[in-house]
């Protein structure tokens, strides 16, 4: 499992618990890999 924020940093979230969800480690990974398999 893979914690994943749901608003970025970057976009002014944060590590905060309500900003945060567990994704499987392999969607994780095809989300970054932007290859259009994800699941989630």
């Amino acid at each position: 499992m893979r914690r994943r924020s749901l608003h970025f940093r970057r976009d002014g979230g944060t590590d905060e618990r309500n900003n945060l969800r567990l994704v499987q480690s392999e969607c994780h990974r095809q989300h970054h890999a932007g290859d259009g398999k994800r699941t989630v």
